[in-house]
């Protein structure tokens, strides 16, 4: 079983002109995040190749003439979409596992929250408008709010994965001899 965290980075402003940033420059930034590694490139994408044993798996979704990728925002329902995902020319992508540990022992919330205050820092310098998903909550934050609330929230879901989910999996590996 692989389960991760899945963070979106909405880019709000049109990042196709030459003047402020192109794809390939979102891509090398947000490529410098992660660590390297090989990547591929099509009409409407580029994708950190995966396996290669980086932080997070990058994917920046845009189109290439410039036009929003998702260019009006859902709206919302109570119900079935209390957080609608927003207008955006781009949106980026971390993709990490729950088990990924850093150097100093921190969690795969703590690596997302520094890439979603990085991106939002250099895109800032810009001023280019962002904000994010967090898929603990489903809620959208501009820039750099929230962060607290993904960082509380990690800290649970490593916890429940350690000690609720590992061990109940542990235990039918154990029933079935394997």
């Amino acid at each position: 079983m692989n389960m991760t965290l899945n963070t979106e980075i909405f880019i709000h402003d049109k990042v196709f002109i030459r003047d402020k940033i192109d794809r390939m420059e979102l891509h090398c930034f947000a490529n410098s995040l992660v660590g390297g590694g090989a990547f591929r490139v099509t009409e409407s994408k580029i994708v950190n190749n995966p396996g290669q044993g980086l932080d997070a798996w990058l994917m920046i979704f845009a189109n290439e003439d410039g036009t929003p990728v998702h260019p009006v925002a859902e709206e919302a329902s109570p119900e079935f979409n209390p957080y609608p995902t927003p207008a955006h020319f781009v949106r980026v992508t971390f993709d990490t596992g729950y088990a990924w540990r850093g150097a100093l022992g921190e969690d795969c919330s703590c690596l997302h929250a520094s890439y979603i205050v990085r991106m939002h820092d250099w895109l800032a310098e810009y001023g280019i408008a962002m904000s994010w998903r967090n898929e603990y909550t489903g809620q959208i934050s501009s820039g750099k709010e929230g962060i607290e609330s993904l960082l509380d929230m990690g800290g649970e879901t490593v916890e429940w994965f350690n000690n609720t989910l590992i061990p109940a999996l542990n235990s039918q590996f154990e029933i079935r001899g394997v």
